[in-house]
């Protein structure tokens, strides 16, 4: 394992942090927003797998937020509940935990990572409102789906079993199977709905959060099967938010989702083209729902003054985590409100943000940001790349990101 900060880089870290806040996106407390954040914090299970150091930076980010949903809970939730401890003492206000059971398939019968998904919310500024559940398809949807492909599917299933038989002869890796439909979710997304109360004379914000951990994989191999992944769940809430009589019309979708984002000028037409799609269906039904993943658009970085691709990953190649709004409520941001926040704008409007701890770090320890790794020879990727070892195990490979609501 790769060694991790000191006491005393941990101190300057904190300090460099202190005298510019705005410069990494921390977001500021402010009594009339309220921050909704989401953040993949590696392997969260047992406490002793992490630093005091980490911790309290890790804390140190949650007080400033209302609603965080964090994903990559492990089984043991003891690193969990150490979080909302210290998270409530760094904010001077309790923080309380909503979380679902284990999701990710049966240990020893998948392979795949058991984890769990869970809301971390601040107790009056966010309220639960009851409903608290799994997302998931009727059978009849999967066998449906079976029945339909049934022939593709065969074909997919025997060119795998050559694949693996070869693979075992070899004494190589066993390959991965790659479903060519949508069948179901890699790990169950998790759905609560919660309340954000405004000023007397205004309603409070209704509305149901989606926490989402999404499928990964080789993306030569799985691009696809990624994206049929992401396509289903956002067809799901567009059904959802479209009944105008549901307990809450608007969705807010926060995760991991692991879309491939590392060339924006391919990625980036092919998911807003998509986006676009499902806007212009609701329309057409009439159904008023507006959707927006700001994330998936350049913004100003309060670092450089540069207008840039959001990157979320500590590698800082990728944007897996997004924020996707689905909403009725015209209070919350359309997709026409994103250019605007790169502008200048009052304090407590709508504004969204990556928390840059990578180049935090970088800047602090290294006394220069993170370059673009592709660019530098292999010596030169080797070095950046054992100093990202140093946290991204700590701290995390993800970086947090968020949402600001006015709420006055």
């Amino acid at each position: 394992m790769s060694e991790e900060f000191t006491k005393a880089e941990w101190k300057r870290i904190n300090a460099a942090l202190d005298a510019d806040p705005e410069r990494y996106g921390l977001p500021e407390r402010r009594s009339r927003s309220v921050v909704l954040a989401s953040f993949n914090i590696r392997k969260l299970g047992n406490p002793e797998k992490k630093t005091n150091g980490a911790f309290d930076f890790l804390a140190r980010f949650c007080a400033q937020c209302d609603l965080i949903a964090v994903q990559e809970v492990l089984e043991d939730m003891s690193a969990l509940e150490r979080l909302r401890g210290e998270t409530s003492a760094k904010a001077g206000a309790e923080f309380r935990i909503l979380v679902s059971d284990i999701t990710g398939g049966r240990d020893g019968a998948t392979g795949s990572t058991v984890e769990r998904l869970a809301f971390l919310y601040r107790e009056g500024r966010v309220v639960p409102t009851g409903i608290a559940s799994d997302i998931s398809f009727d059978r009849s949807y999967i066998y449906k789906t079976l029945w339909d492909n049934r022939k593709e599917l065969l074909g997919t299933f025997k060119s795998y079993e050559k694949a693996r038989t070869k693979a075992e002869a070899d004494g190589k890796r066993k390959p991965v199977f790659v479903s060519p439909h949508f069948v179901d979710f890699i790990r169950t997304p998790h759905i609560a709905s919660f309340e954000i109360p405004t000023g007397r004379t205004k309603e409070p914000y209704r509305f149901s959060a989606v926490n989402a951990h999404l499928l990964f994989g080789d993306a030569s191999k799985q691009a696809e099967e990624r994206r049929r992944e992401f396509d289903a769940l956002c067809d799901w809430l567009l059904i959802r938010a479209a009944k105008r009589k549901s307990y809450n019309q608007d969705f807010i979708l926060m995760g991991d989702l692991n879309l491939d984002f590392d060339d924006p000028s391919t990625d980036r037409g092919s998911i807003v083209d998509g986006l676009k799609e499902m806007n212009a269906k609701l329309k057409k039904k009439k159904a008023a729902t507006v959707v927006n993943f700001p994330f998936l658009d350049d913004r100003k970085s309060p670092r450089t003054g540069e207008m840039e691709t959001i990157r979320t990953n500590a590698r800082m190649n990728q944007t897996f985590d997004q924020i996707g709004i689905f909403a009725h409520d015209d209070r919350l941001p359309s997709w026409e409100d994103n250019p605007i926040v790169s502008g200048n704008r009052r304090k407590d409007d709508y504004d969204y943000q990556v928390f840059d701890f990578t180049n935090l770090f970088a800047e602090v320890i290294r006394k220069k940001p993170i370059p673009d790794l592709k660019k530098l020879s292999k010596a030169e990727r080797k070095e950046w790349s054992k100093f990202i070892d140093r946290f991204q195990h700590d701290v995390s490979d993800h970086m947090p990101i968020w949402v600001r609501l006015r709420r006055t």
